[in-house]
């Protein structure tokens, strides 16, 4: 059986790689655009090009959005995982403390 610790280090490490990851892709999303928008518009000025001028851009966009809001879900994990960690420690120090007054209260040693 495989047992898994859950530590408030290892929550925040997690949250950082994700956050890390978040800003690399975004990075390279803004050098891809970048280097889209050098291209200029190559369908050209005629009937035909207007068409694949819409198709691009609809798909471009769509798949940008995509991207967008997948970063953005990602970014409010590492955001939840901040909150978990410093909820995991809240609640071992609240487990400490209650643990303590139940040995003071029965007149026993601290450990």
């Amino acid at each position: 059986m495989t047992t898994t610790e859950v530590s408030p280090e290892g929550l925040r490490n997690a949250a950082d790689e994700l956050a890390g990851v978040v800003e690399r892709t975004d990075a390279l999303l803004q050098t891809f655009q970048q280097r889209l928008d050098s291209i200029g518009a190559p369908w050209g000025n005629d009937e035909l090009g207007a068409t694949i001028a819409d198709v691009y851009q609809g798909a471009h966009a769509m798949v940008m959005n995509c991207y967008t809001s997948n970063l953005d879900t990602i970014d409010g994990y590492v955001e939840r995982l901040d909150i978990v960690a410093f909820l995991f420690e809240e609640s071992d120090q609240d487990s400490k403390a209650a643990a303590r007054a139940l040995l003071d209260s029965q007149g026993w040693p601290q450990p």
